[in-house]
């Protein structure tokens, strides 16, 4: 139930920080990478799976954060800017996981 507190643009900003701070952490690893990349050219499926990849792991982190902050009156704002940032180094860590893993697979397939 909403608490009377915190009003419903707070409540969607609690929930819109992961997702912030994860596409920020997959674009900043993207312009080091090819900033090229950041424009999607045909066929699109790949990059849609990356986008849906990393909504759905900013869903769970936001699930886990609406729900511990669900219980809260007031969150405080240092605890916003630490889930922003979590959040954003969650995002680069996934983002260079990818990266790296797609790397490798194209290193072996060559290899062969």
């Amino acid at each position: 139930m909403t608490s009377p507190s915190r009003s419903r643009a707070q409540q969607l900003l609690d929930f819109a920080i992961p997702f912030l701070g994860v596409g920020a952490g997959a674009v900043t690893v993207v312009l080091f990478r090819d900033p090229g990349a950041l424009i999607p050219h045909s066929p699109y499926w790949p990059w849609l799976f990356a986008v849906g990849a990393l909504g759905a792991f900013a869903m769970v982190l936001a699930l886990g954060l609406e729900d511990d902050w669900g219980e809260d009156d007031e969150v405080h704002p240092a605890e916003r800017w630490r889930a922003a940032v979590l959040a954003y180094i969650a995002g680069v860590v996934a983002s260079v996981t990818f990266v790296v893993s797609v790397a490798l697979i194209h290193r072996l397939e060559a290899a062969v």
